[in-house]
């Protein structure tokens, strides 16, 4: 049969497109992570500098945040750019030299694609390990976002056909 290969092209979705209000107030869970270091335990300082209207701690990883919708998608937006930015910095690492490209993402980090150099991936011996760190950035971003199901999937395909050699689908559960 004939090869499965990936469109490239970004994709739009309506979530992407939604502009959010910013008199609209919403609730959401975040890993506790997001409060930073410098409040250390005082809760309630981190969310009036912040803008936030109220924040709980639920657990020992966890923080019940009430702020405007506005904020969330920045908040959102700024997790994205570090996993972005903490997936470059791996394939900038040396570690992964068949990789030649983060061709595709989606908003929710849910569904990846890399293109790569066939020989040198082919050869390689740390292909469990790259797909691993690539869906620990992807599982990452999706604690802050409240629509993820915690699960990713990561297509690899040939850098320049895009035919796909190999996807994975990998949740949290798969990384334990």
């Amino acid at each position: 049969g004939q090869p499965v290969t990936v469109d490239l092209e970004p994709e739009t979705t309506e979530k992407s497109s939604k502009k959010p209000s910013y008199d609209t107030k919403i609730t959401v869970t975040l890993p506790i992570d997001v409060v930073d270091k410098e409040y250390g335990d005082d809760l309630e300082a981190f969310a009036e500098a912040k803008g936030y209207f109220s924040i709980e701690k639920k657990g020992d990883d966890k923080v019940k945040i009430r702020m405007r919708e506005y904020s969330y998608r920045l908040l959102l937006t700024s997790v994205g750019m570090e996993t972005v930015s903490g997936m470059g910095y791996a394939m900038d690492s040396g570690d992964y030299p068949f990789i030649t490209d983060l061709a595709k993402y989606n908003d929710d980090f849910s569904e990846i694609v890399f293109t790569v150099d066939m020989e040198k991936y082919a050869e390689a011996e740390n292909k469990d390990e790259f797909f691993s760190v690539m869906a620990v950035y992807c599982l990452y971003y999706q604690e802050f976002d409240e629509n993820s199901d915690g699960s990713c999937k990561i297509t690899v395909c040939e850098d320049g056909s895009n035919i796909v050699i190999e996807s994975r689908e990998i949740s949290e559960e798969d990384l334990e």
